[in-house]
Parts: C-alpha cells; structure tokens; sequence
C-alpha cells in the first residue's frame, strides 16, 4: 500500500522524470561525444553551443574559437549553403540527407550529407546537426564527370567531323526539292548515314545501316561513305546493283591482309533516280523501300544480302530493279532503327505496320512537317515506356516527285 502510494505520488513522480532526464541527456551526450559522425549542436538562432571531437579534429575548427558563433560565422558553409539549410529549417524544421559543400578552418573542401533536427532540452529549443563525410566520394563523381565530359567532347567533335562526310542540306535541296531527312544518333556518332550523288543528271541517293552504333559505326560509315564515292566516280557504275556488288568486292580487296575476320558491315537502301525519263532503278542489301502511290503504301523488296566488312566475299550478287516513278509519288527509306525501336504502353517494337500506317497519316504534308511527325512520333513512343531508351541510330529519308 505504501510503496503505490508512493510510485503515484506527484512529487515523487517529478523527480522520477528528473532523474531519467538526466541519464537521458547523459546518454545522449555519450553519444554525442564520441561519435564518429561530425556534430554540431546550435540554440534557436544557430549559434554554435557544442561541436563533439569528430568534428573538430576533421575540420580543424577548435571549440573555444566558435563558441557562440554560427556556422557561417566561421567560415564553414561554402556560398550560399547556410541560407540554403536556413529556407529547410524554417519550412520543416529539419532537414534529411541534403549534401553541403563546407570547408575547414584552413580551406580546404569538405562534402557532407546533413540531418538536422531539432531537439527540446532542458526547456530550450535547439538543433542537432549530423554530417557524414563523402568528400571521396563527391572527388570520385567529379573525377568521373570530367572524364566524362572530355569523352562527350571527343565524340562531339567526331560527330562534326563525320557530318562533313556526309552531302549538305543546301546542296540536297537543290537536287531534291521536296525531302526531309530524319537522323538521330543514340550515341551522339551515328552508324546510319545518308549519301547523295548528281551524276549526268541522275540522282543517286542512300540510306544505310551500319553494324552497330556509336564510334564503331561511324567508322564503319565513314568506310561506306567513300567506296560509295568511288564506285560512282572512279569506276563509273551507275546501276544501283553494280555499286553494290563493287562495294562487297572493294570491301574484300580493302582487307585481305586481315588475319582476322570481323562479322561487320551495313545494310543499304540505293536509289537512282531518272527525272527526265521518270525511272528510278534501286537495289538494297536487306533494307526495303516505301513507296506511296494514290494513298497506298507499297513495299519494295530488295535482297536479303549485307555489305560484310572484313568478311570474305560471299559470292552472291545483288539485283537490279526498275520501276516508272509518277508525279506526287512518296519515296521512304529508312534503317532498322525506327521500327526496332521498343517502347508504347506494353514496351513492344514500334513495327512496319506502324509505320506504314505513320506514311498514310502523313502524306497530305508538306515534307519539313512530315519529319516533324515523324521525330514527335518516335519520341513519344519511347516516352510511353518509361524502361526504355533509343535503342539504335535511326535514319529515315522521305521525298516526293514533283
């Protein structure tokens, strides 16, 4: 009876709650002291009330020095973090794994994650601050990016060096007045490239797919690129089939001192176009063409051959074909990247029967805003899936006969 008394007694209840305050802030002032994150502990206005020993043996700030100063006082935050921290405290009251740019007493910089919260003590508001070290961390990621960023610099510059193979838009323009050419690199270099030639009033046109994508592609069309050149003008070739079959033989003669052989090359798309006559003649190694007559698209089929790079000569020839081109036809010659590309709202290949049915919903424009759609579309459609990124260089080439 007397011992319940005594345990509900208002007295002894005040002196109860006395006493495990006490060991409360005992224990936390063990903590305090000898953790091995770096501490600050400010009053309502963050002055500096204590800082435990991991802090002031990082940062070489002794305690006599900022006592009763705040943080920015002494130079510890960096620009504007205090103000920063400052707009947290004032609208939350604390603040979860923020990254701070400090420094210490001598300069040198510090990278921490702060927690900040804010503690009654004794009847006095005041603020614990924890920082934990990531300074070699934060080195490491700016070691990083940098290496990053001088890679991105090379592969940019390499990319104005590529785009020097390939025929200007201006000179493109005077040839084909009604075009549009859509080309978008997944690597900032592409291995799909576009060739256009006028010789003796034939135009020669191309669009082609090489292994891959990146730096090893764009090598790859920097190779295609120029035998392409040579086949028209050196070796005075004009059917779309020799060039082909010139290109397979150069490309063997260019590497028979190669001990080893590389699965590599590309895929192509090669028009001539006759507009006097109103023929086009074309050929392709794996890449069909669209063509657009009176609101249906046909497909023109070409070989299933490649251009193997580093590769022995397979024998196999490709074919020539013919067809009558009429006023107001669409023409569409595309690499694999567009409707390989993975993506809508179940993560599936955009697909020929999508982009066949792009061509219909397009063919009233005029052909600038035609490649609007076509770059809205696809972009979209990588959009609608949101695991999925550009999965390959893509290249479409659109024109109409006049």
């Amino acid at each position: 009876m007397k011992q319940y008394f005594l345990d509900n007694h208002p007295v002894y209840n005040d002196i109860k709650k006395e006493v495990l305050l006490n060991e409360s802030l005992d224990g936390m002032s063990l903590i305090f002291n000898n953790s091995p994150s770096y501490m600050l502990l400010t009053d309502i206005n963050r002055k500096i009330i204590s800082a435990n020993k991991s802090f002031i043996e990082a940062t070489g700030f002794q305690m006599h020095k900022i006592f009763g100063k705040s943080a920015n006082e002494i130079g510890f935050y960096k620009e504007n973090e205090y103000s920063r921290i400052g707009e947290f405290i004032s609208n939350q009251e604390k603040v979860n794994n923020e990254i701070v740019h400090c420094q210490t007493f001598d300069g040198k910089n510090l990278f921490f994650v702060l927690s900040l919260t804010t503690l009654e003590i004794h009847g006095k508001v005041t603020r614990l601050s924890s920082f934990l070290d990531i300074t070699e961390l934060k080195q490491q990621q700016q070691d990083l990016e940098l290496r990053i960023e001088e890679k991105l610099q090379s592969l940019r510059y390499a990319q104005l060096v590529q785009q020097c193979i390939f025929p200007s838009r201006s000179s493109l323009g005077q040839n084909l007045i009604n075009h549009f050419i859509l080309q978008k690199p997944k690597d900032i270099v592409s291995g799909d490239f576009y060739w256009i030639k006028e010789s003796n009033n034939l135009l020669y046109f191309a669009a082609c797919d090489a292994t891959g994508h990146g730096v090893p592609g764009a090598f790859i069309s920097l190779i295609g690129s120029r035998l392409l050149t040579r086949c028209l003008f050196e070796y005075s070739l004009s059917r779309p089939a020799d060039i082909l079959n010139k290109l397979n033989a150069e490309f063997e003669a260019d590497t028979l001192d190669h001990e080893k052989e590389i699965a590599d090359g590309f895929d192509i798309a090669l028009c001539v176009v006759d507009k006097e006559k109103m023929i086009m003649e074309y050929s392709g190694a794996n890449r069909p063409i669209c063509q657009l007559r009176n609101g249906v698209v046909n497909k023109l089929s070409v070989d299933k051959i490649s251009i193997n790079l580093f590769t022995s000569n397979t024998g196999q020839l490709f074919s020539n074909y013919q067809v009558k081109i009429e006023s107001g036809d669409q023409y569409f010659l595309f690499s694999d990247g567009y409707i390989d590309q993975f993506g809508g709202s179940q993560g599936k290949k955009f697909g020929y029967k999508n982009f066949e049915n792009l061509i219909l919903s397009v063919q009233h424009l005029q052909m600038s805003q035609q490649k609007a759609v076509f770059d809205q579309t696809i972009e979209e459609w990588i959009d609608l899936s949101k695991d999925e990124d550009q999965t390959d260089d893509i290249l479409v080439i659109g024109f109409s006969i006049p």
